[in-house]
């Protein structure tokens, strides 16, 4: 674990792409991906196109969805909760973006000042 001291955004930079463990001034604990800093904020969870990690898995579903809805029995389209489709939920279970402990579930963006201390994990 490497601490950032100070923590501007010319000592951020380096380290876009690795994990961090953030403590709050409020002494909150964040853990996410470091994704960019710029305009005084750090962008945690994005993907490289700046989509959100989240974003990007809500995408790849719905794709999948499609594809699968398209491709029924005999080739005719199956809607889901008809009768013979499949009905299931796939929802991760886990941290959510209001807890403290938040492993890339989505985009998250803190002010600079608000920071208290950046830890990069290595």
């Amino acid at each position: 674990m490497k601490r950032i001291y100070p923590i501007t955004e010319e000592e951020c930079k380096p380290h876009c792409g690795k994990p961090v463990l953030i403590l709050m001034q409020d002494g909150t604990e964040i853990y996410g991906t470091l994704s960019r800093v710029e305009g005084g904020k750090l962008y945690l969870g994005e993907e490289e196109g700046g989509e959100s990690a989240a974003e990007a898995r809500a995408t790849a579903r719905s794709k999948a969805k499609k594809l699968s809805a398209r491709t029924g029995k005999k080739g005719k389209a199956r809607v889901s909760g008809a009768k013979g489709g499949l009905n299931t939920l796939a929802y991760p279970y886990g941290p959510t973006p209001a807890s403290p402990f938040f492993p890339g579930g989505g985009r998250l963006i803190l002010d600079l000042a608000l920071i208290a201390l950046l830890f990069v994990l290595i």
